[in-house]
């Protein structure tokens, strides 16, 4: 349940991310196993926070760190 477009557009990026990263060796793993058992980690882990509720701050103090 939930958006599924959302999901998508989290999973793809967290790929993205992920394959720019390693392709320019910015990862502290080198075997293309470590890698993947990386990205599947991150991608499970941002997809269940996704099925929480939002704290309401959360944005806010997101948005602070990032201009910060």
């Amino acid at each position: 349940p939930g958006d599924t477009l959302r999901r998508a557009l989290v999973a793809w990026s967290l790929v993205h991310g992920t394959a720019k990263l390693a392709v320019a060796k910015r990862l502290p793993f080198r075997l293309q196993d470590e890698i993947l058992q990386f990205a599947i980690s991150a991608i499970d882990a941002s997809i269940a926070a996704l099925q929480r509720p939002l704290d309401p701050g959360a944005v806010a103090r997101a948005a602070t760190r990032i201009t910060a």
